[in-house]
């Protein structure tokens, strides 16, 4: 989940999402906009996200 100071421009979001696929990580990285989240879906992920820096 990206959350800046406002919504992510769409590219941005695309462009992170691209560059996780092509990693060589073991696991999969899910990249959503938290301005863009369903607040529902939100409550039902927050115990699982890792934050990232």
């Amino acid at each position: 989940m990206i959350k800046g100071n406002q919504a992510a421009e769409f590219s941005v979001v695309e462009d992170l999402k691209n560059e996780f696929d092509k990693s060589e990580l073991s696991y999969v990285v899910n990249i959503t906009d938290y301005y863009a989240m369903d607040e529902h879906f939100y409550k039902l992920i927050q115990n699982e996200l890792v934050k990232i820096e």
